[in-house]
């Protein structure tokens, strides 16, 4: 067993302890940031689940077509779902088509068009 001088023991012994917050406040900071990288990554990895989720487009829609209640077309990135028979009428603009959510390539795969 080491002897000190009972000044030097009181002089290491607050030394030891003004080190200790600035190794908690590193701590805590290292815990912080390690936290938030592995909620970015979950984010990450829920938003490129949704996206590669996406149903693949259905067959185009085509206005010279007359669809039945029932019939599914895609238009501009959405597939859409015929209530009633219709022809003519464009999904989105008329009341005949559930929007079934967005789909992924296929035929019908086009960008909206820009509104003015």
């Amino acid at each position: 067993m080491l002897l000190v001088r009972p000044e030097i023991d009181q002089a290491l012994r607050g030394h030891a302890l003004r080190g200790q917050p600035q190794r908690c406040r590193a701590r805590r900071s290292l815990m912080s940031l390690a936290a938030a990288l592995l909620a970015a990554d979950s984010i990450l990895v829920i938003l490129l689940m949704s996206s590669a989720s996406a149903a693949a487009c259905a067959t185009a829609w085509n206005a010279s077509t007359a669809y039945q209640g029932g019939a599914v077309v895609s238009y501009h990135g959405h597939n859409w779902s015929a209530k009633w028979w219709t022809q003519s009428e464009t999904p989105g603009n008329a009341g005949v088509w559930a929007d079934q959510g967005t789909c992924g390539g296929g035929a019908g795969h086009l960008p909206r068009p820009a509104t003015t």
